[in-house]
């Protein structure tokens, strides 16, 4: 988890962009974003991650420049924005990710202006203590953001049982004037939550500047789960500020995931239509369907299962894997990927920040390249130019967390049951079996009948394009076309 103050994106679009595309970090949270609505996140992540935002002052004057927080959550994980009723117009946000069955993680992201008032921090403490509130003793809090607390110092807290210094820093308020007290009770609140600083990156500016403290820390990270979260100094590759070093955060939590699992794909194109055709034939479907004690659902569900029956004897399926893609990867830079990864889990972080300064060169490189050949493909290519365009504007990615009527689930077939529940509530049926749909009794139109009978559906069937994706009912078009002999009489009689 990579943790900063920016001191503002609007700028840094393509680096930024460069490295979220590699998927090496999973979470990134960030402070002083100096963003607003008209500013898509897609310019600055991929599909691949989930993106909350509060910028500063949302929803009044655009014009008020600074501030903001941003928390991008790789795809993987099923996330969801916690609400917060904050007063005061402070700028946070929280984010829940689910890590399994029984635990859940909070990251309270936050940035509070330098010499904000007492009344601010009591907020920030209000809000951070409903995220407590609604934790269960399984649960893991991260806070995180510029608290700009820059009279107090840090000091690292000796274990006496282990006989070796702790994940804990302790506050030193030896040089904290009167009027700053309230930023000492805002440290004290937290910590009596049960969230303790870690982060151990100290200013590196205060050579020049007398009044800065050696040992000050802007930007604060607390948590409930001090053993498991490390802290490390990051590489900086969005701006080389001295107040605000960026942080990595490293931790291993049990966290069920599908990534890196398979799953089955039919292969329709490779199907054996003749085959099919025959198994259609034989199971008599058409006579099965003229049983006039069925209703019209029966008769549906009877040919639906009949043709997936078909399917599964007479269309193959293949494994498939999917997994990020970067446009600009190539096998060494892949390499420097996972020699970054083995390092990051090694004592001595030398070798991680070598290694992560190497990757992130060659990543800059590649993508610089990579933008080379779409800016000269604009009039050259623009089929591809506009493929370009579009991946960073629109994301493909379905709902990880969907929410209906009081129901929240991140299961795909209760998300496609509320789905259906939601659209069944356009159509409404009156008592005389008459549909009313958008306001209008269908009952009292003109009645223009015409007979759909199996030529009819037939020619309808042939016209159909199969280049287009499977419905959601599951069947391909290649299969409505190339059984369509088939089908055209049990679709009749339906």
């Amino acid at each position: 988890m990579y943790v900063a103050n920016v001191k503002g994106l609007r700028t840094k679009s393509h680096k930024l962009y460069a490295d979220t595309s590699t998927h090496v970090t999973d979470i990134y949270a960030f402070c002083e974003t100096n963003l607003w609505k008209d500013i898509a996140s897609s310019e600055y992540f991929d599909s691949n991650y989930n993106v909350f935002r509060r910028d500063r002052y949302e929803g009044t004057q655009s014009t008020n420049t600074g501030g903001g927080v941003l928390t991008a959550v790789s795809s993987k994980f099923v996330c969801d924005a916690v609400p917060l009723v904050t007063s005061n117009n402070i700028e946070c946000l929280c984010v829940k990710i689910i890590l399994n069955r029984n635990s859940n993680v909070y990251i309270y992201n936050a940035y509070i202006p330098p010499s904000s008032s007492a009344v601010i921090y009591e907020s920030h403490f209000d809000a951070i203590q409903r995220v407590h509130d609604m934790c269960t003793q399984s649960d893991i809090v991260l806070v995180v953001g510029d608290f700009n607390i820059n009279r107090v110092e840090w000091e690292r807290d000796y274990d006496d049982v282990n006989d070796d210094y702790s994940n804990v820093m302790l506050p030193n308020f030896a040089h904290l004037e009167d009027r700053l007290r309230h930023t000492s009770e805002f440290i004290l609140n937290v910590n009596s939550l049960g969230l303790y600083q870690i982060n151990n990156v100290w200013r590196d500016d205060h050579r020049d500047d007398n009044y800065i403290l050696p040992h000050n820390i802007l930007d604060l990270v607390f948590t409930n789960d001090i053993e498991n979260v490390n802290v490390t100094r990051a590489n900086t590759f969005l701006n080389d500020e001295k107040f605000h070093p960026p942080v990595m955060l490293s931790f291993e939590w049990n966290h069920q995931s599908d990534e890196g699992e398979t799953s089955t794909v039919l292969s329709f194109k490779k199907a054996n239509y003749e085959l099919m055709n025959r198994l259609l034939l034989d199971s008599n479907i058409s006579n099965r369907l003229k049983d006039y004690t069925l209703t019209l659902e029966n008769k549906v569900d009877l040919l639906m299962s009949t043709l997936q029956d078909a399917i599964n004897q007479c269309v193959p399926n293949f494994v498939k894997k999917t997994s990020p893609k970067c446009p600009w990867s190539t096998a060494k830079l892949r390499n420097l990927k996972n020699i970054q990864a083995k390092a990051s889990k090694h004592k001595d972080k030398r070798w991680y920040n070598s290694a992560k300064a190497e990757f992130d060169k060659l990543n800059m490189q590649l993508y610089g390249e990579y933008m080379d050949r779409i800016a000269s493909a604009a009039l050259k290519d623009t089929k591809l130019f506009w493929q370009h365009v579009n991946i960073r504007r629109k994301t493909n990615a379905s709902p990880k967390l969907l929410h209906y009527q009081g129901t929240s689930t991140a299961n795909e077939q209760i998300q496609t049951e509320l789905f259906a529940n939601f659209f069944a509530t356009n159509f409404n049926s009156t008592p005389n079996g008459a549909t009313i749909m958008d306001g209008v009794d269908k009952s009292s139109c003109s009645n223009k009948f015409f007979e759909l009978g199996d030529l009819f559906i037939l020619e309808e069937l042939l016209r159909i394009d199969t280049s287009k994706g499977v419905g959601p009912d599951g069947i391909h078009p290649l299969v409505l076309k190339n059984c369509a002999s088939t089908l055209s009489d049990p679709l009749s009689i339906i």
